[in-house]
This record gives C-alpha cells, sequence and structure tokens, in this order.
C-alpha cells in the first residue's frame, strides 16, 4: 500500500509541474502578444494625434484668412 500511495503522489507531483510548465509557457507566448497590442495601441494614438494636429493647423489657417 505504501508503495502504491508513492507512486500516485509522483504522478501527482509530475502533474503538477506539467501544469506549471504549461502555464510557464502560456505566459512567454502571451508577453509578445500583449506587446504587439500595446504597440498597435501606441500607433493608433499617434495617428489620431497627427490627425487632430493637421484639423487644428486647417482650423487655425481657416481663422487667419483675410
Amino acid at each position: 500500500m505504501l508503495r502504491w500511495a508513492r507512486k500516485k503522489e509522483c504522478t501527482c507531483l509530475n502533474s503538477c509541474q506539467a501544469r506549471k510548465r504549461t502555464s510557464d509557457l502560456a505566459k512567454i507566448i502571451e508577453l509578445p502578444m500583449e506587446l504587439q497590442k500595446a504597440q498597435r495601441e501606441e500607433q493608433r494614438v499617434q495617428t489620431e494625434e497627427q490627425r487632430l494636429e493637421g484639423q487644428l493647423i486647417l482650423d487655425q489657417q481657416k481663422v487667419n484668412r483675410p
């Protein structure tokens, strides 16, 4: 009986280690994806800022026309 219990404990430990490795791998894969998402958002914000700056210039030109 003791031998069986040790084997079961070992199997459970291996299973827990495998789940931890899988979880760690998932985190490693998610990091570049999150980085890409953040980069896309930053690019979107920069594009919007440029659009607004361009619109401001056009509005100022309209106001300054004689």
